[in-house]
């Protein structure tokens, strides 16, 4: 029987090439930063798709907080491209 203590090489489990979908910018790196890691040291090329803009719906905004919002998914936009750079992930859309 196997020690349910013993680490698990999750690294032997990617592949070359990985997916990453992310409800929310951010969310890759907050949850997956170590398997990121992990298997980029074992070569593989890794891409992700962020699936929202992590910011509330124009349209469930008051008028007046609406060109802030825009500001904000801006914002978030350009620091995600940033980090994905910075962690050799290519992003396939945002």
């Amino acid at each position: 029987m196997q020690n349910s203590a013993k680490k698990h090489d999750v690294a032997a489990f990617f592949g070359r090439r990985i997916l990453l979908l992310a409800p929310h910018p951010d969310d890759e790196t907050l949850m997956c930063t170590g398997a990121i890691s992990r298997a980029r040291k074992k070569g593989a090329v890794i891409y992700t798709m962020v699936l929202t803009t992590g910011c509330p719906d124009m349209d469930s905004l008051p008028a007046g907080k609406r060109a802030d919002n825009a500001a904000k998914i801006q914002t978030r936009k350009e620091e995600f491209q940033e980090v994905m750079e910075c962690l050799g992930i290519k992003v396939l859309s945002y």
